[in-house]
């Protein structure tokens, strides 16, 4: 994605830090039980969507003969991480095979980490890589349903995969009537039990009740048609096994919201946001490429010195319709803004001006000011929106302030703003 938009956050390495800790044990007694049998031994262990039954064989082969049925009937199967960094390398490495749209990176970054199972094209060679290091080898016609990855960030999960020196393993999560997560040890074992899977005793992890009752949610991710191609965004994902996360939920995940700053809000600010709306908006119609086709982007602006108005929705639904963001009446853009905009063919719509605040940079996902003094406004008023905020020219520079000027100097302004936001949307298409 764009500047200040990372794959995944970051979540800590585990590290055992006493040979009497619970997960070293936990480690030890499925590496005895294990070291005999070719059959795999299984641990239970709190993910934060359920309980899941988990393994230290590497091999899918092995690991799907002894779950039978379990394999997409009784259960959800899939790798597990608890390190997101981890899930982040793998997927790197494998980039050649892995191509993921702007979009669909943008739902991993999102989801991950929670109760989501990814299924990808590319994403078995990304298993295979360091740091998960997963065998992939389907051996004795062992087939099943399409591998996933999740990555959980739960306590004990971590602290299992610290001890085991695995950033990721084989999982099932068992249902017990439904798509009703085990919320608890008992019911876990129960469905351990009842699939004929050994565990270990010492390693079974109790994290209490579990506060989701609904297992990850399975969804696939649709390859890309070509190289450069983007999908709209009902067709960035598909929902195969429904979940924690509702699928109404994971398409609210595909929106972004961009939000442009400026002194009053009625010049170089509102011209960058109909400037952004017109480029989304082609875009969206296949007509252009200066957007990503399958993220919903959201635009709004504001001005450090105009009047707020809090009452007006921050970062309209539709966003593709002209002046989505403004009220009735007359625009509050300058005349000459105005004029700028329709000599680049791009409508201004209606426009009332709008004060910045907390709240918008709280709502907002990326900002772009016009100066290097609005970005210290932004700073001001919000200092934890530093990895979010920036000047709208990548090198720093200020767009100058047009106002007062020249027709010719507010059209040069808008063909200037027409380039940055260009360069902008193209980054976070990226």
């Amino acid at each position: 994605m764009g500047p200040g938009i990372c794959l995944f956050p970051a979540t800590p390495r585990y590290s055992p830090i006493a040979p009497n800790d619970p997960y070293v044990s936990a480690a030890a007694a499925l590496r005895e039980k294990s070291a005999p049998s070719d059959s795999p031994v299984w641990a239970v262990t709190p993910t934060g969507a359920g309980y899941a039954l988990v393994t230290p064989e590497p091999d899918l082969a092995v690991v799907r003969h002894a779950l039978g049925a379990a394999d997409g009937g009784e259960g959800l199967v899939c790798a597990l991480a608890s390190d997101a960094e981890a899930a982040s390398d793998a997927l790197r490495a494998a980039s050649g095979e892995v191509r993921l749209s702007p979009g669909q990176r943008l739902l991993m970054e999102r989801l991950w980490p929670g109760p989501a199972v990814f299924v990808f094209p590319g994403l078995a060679s990304a298993l295979k890589r360091p740091p998960l290091s997963l065998v992939m080898a389907e051996r004795g016609g062992a087939g099943g349903a399409p591998v996933g990855l999740c990555v959980m960030d739960h306590a004990h999960l971590s602290g299992l995969l610290g001890a085991l020196g695995r950033a990721a393993v084989w999982a099932l999560f068992p249902r017990e009537q439904g798509q009703r997560a085990c919320t608890n040890v008992r019911a876990a074992r129960r469905a351990a039990d009842r699939l004929g899977l050994a565990t270990a005793d010492n390693a079974v992890l109790d994290g209490g009740e579990s506060e989701l009752s609904r297992t990850p949610t399975l969804v696939e991710l649709p390859a890309r048609s070509a190289p450069g191609a983007t999908v709209n965004t009902h067709g960035a994902f598909r929902v195969v096994q429904p979940g924690a996360y509702e699928e109404r939920f994971i398409r609210k995940m595909l929106s972004l919201r961009v939000l442009f700053v400026c002194t009053g809000n009625t010049c170089r600010s509102p011209m960058a946001e109909a400037i952004a709306r017109h480029a989304v908006a082609r875009a969206g119609a296949g007509e252009g490429t200066d957007a990503p086709g399958d993220v919903r982007i959201l635009v709004a602006s504001a001005g450090t010195a105009a009047a707020s108005r809090e009452e007006t929705m921050a970062f309209p639904e539709d966003a593709s319709r002209p002046g989505a963001g403004g009220g009735a009446g007359a625009s509050g853009m300058t005349r000459e803004s105005q004029a700028a905009l329709r000599e680049l063919g791009v409508d201004p719509g209606r426009h009332q001006p709008r004060g910045l605040s907390r709240r918008l940079i709280a709502e907002a996902d990326v900002i772009y000011t016009m100066s290097r003094s609005h970005l210290g406004a932004v700073l001001e008023l919000d200092p934890t929106a530093s990895d979010k905020a920036q000047t709208l020219d990548p090198s720093g520079r200020d767009i100058p302030d047009p106002i007062g000027a020249s027709q010719d100097v507010y059209s040069q302004t808008a063909r200037r703003i027409t380039e940055l936001v260009r360069l902008r949307l193209r980054e976070i298409a990226q």
